[in-house]
């Protein structure tokens, strides 16, 4: 796969202790066969203390020429606990 990577972050305060985060890129390959590789994680996530946050992510990785037997996109529903800095 030879691809130049495009990509976007976005993150966004809902309030003062609540945040959704969206972090996508794409990759056309630009070599040989037609591929494009797409992926995204969302995150909402909400400041429990000072140094502790709770998060919910939703990751989506698709590949439009995946292996033989493999699905074409991914997906996956994920808990975080965040330590913050």
């Amino acid at each position: 796969l030879y691809a130049p990577r495009a990509g976007l972050v976005f993150k966004y305060g809902l309030s003062k202790d609540v945040a959704f985060t969206e972090d996508a890129e794409i990759l056309p390959n630009v070599v040989g066969d037609s591929r494009v590789v797409v992926n995204s994680v969302s995150k909402i996530s909400t400041r429990l203390s000072r140094s502790l946050a709770f998060g919910v992510s939703f990751t989506v990785n698709h590949d439009s020429r995946s292996a033989p037997g493999k699905l074409a996109t991914d997906t996956a529903l994920a808990l975080t606990l965040d330590v913050l800095l």
